[in-house]
């Protein structure tokens, strides 16, 4: 499952667990990149693929109660080490069980088991509220410390937004749809409570995923997940605090690369 990254001018960026391609991304942006996850073994294998960059910092633990005995809250390391959360970068997707993934795999919403629908939304619901809850008052707080502009939260979503995602409504539907309402939930609590953050979205209608054949079969020039990853740090990089969050599409690679040129001049 991948969950948050967090961005400091040069922002603070976390990907929260591990995601390589977003992360790399937020590299290439600029932005010192901390990433939190329960296995050591994957933060160790993140570190050796991306050539161990001096932007990046790795962290072993989890949020709330779901980190291992030997690691301290993510949240706790954070301020610790760096003393601040100037943004979080956020990516929904699932990791069953193999014996579980074995019996879903190509199943229609209307055949998937019971206890299957109520795991993945579960557990990836569960994971994003933990990493909502223990970041987002913090960055709320450094926010207060220098009024008139606001960190942002950006939530990455994909597998339910367009003709690219449709095998990924099967199994993985429910969850994913909950996972919008969650990224709404956590817009309008912001706004609510007055709290000085930017709450955004990125839908993407694309196949991040891809198998080896796949690639081959439709080469890209580039990784999606790179020029992902480099969207969400714009839109998590300090703005307005009027502005309460955006919702952006990006539904094929000419559209992402407007997205990009458009914020990328935004923050010039």
């Amino acid at each position: 499952m991948h969950a948050s990254g967090i961005a400091r001018r040069r922002p603070l960026c976390a990907s929260v667990p591990v995601g390589q391609g977003l992360a790399a991304g937020l590299l290439e942006g600029g932005a010192t990149v901390v990433v939190p996850s329960r296995s050591a073994e994957k933060l160790a294998e993140l570190r050796a693929n991306l050539g161990h960059p001096a932007g990046l910092a790795t962290l072993h633990g989890g949020f709330g109660e779901e980190g291992p005995p030997e690691g301290r809250p993510i949240a706790d390391q954070i301020l610790q080490e760096f003393g601040r959360v100037d943004g979080v970068v956020a990516h929904g997707g699932l990791i069953r069980s193999d014996a579980l993934g074995a019996r879903v795999a190509g199943l229609p919403i209307l055949e998937l088991p019971g206890e299957s629908i109520l795991e993945d939304v579960n557990q990836l619901l569960g994971l994003h509220l933990r990493a909502a809850q223990a970041l987002l008052p913090l960055m709320a707080q450094v926010a207060k410390q220098e009024p008139g502009a606001a960190p942002g939260y950006t939530l990455v979503t994909s597998g339910l937004d367009g003709p690219d995602g449709e095998a990924q409504v099967q199994a993985e539907g429910p969850a994913m749809t909950a996972l919008y309402g969650l990224g709404l939930a956590l817009r309008n609590a912001a706004a609510a409570l007055h709290l000085p953050v930017r709450v955004n979205e990125v839908r993407v209608a694309m196949q991040i995923n891809r198998t080896d054949s796949e690639r081959l079969a439709q080469p890209r020039v580039r990784p999606l997940s790179l020029d992902l990853g480099r969207l969400a740090g714009y839109l998590s990089e300090w703005g307005p605090h009027a502005v309460q969050g955006l919702r952006v599409r990006a539904r094929s690679s000419p559209e992402l690369e407007v997205l990009l040129k458009h914020f990328a001049s935004v923050q010039q």
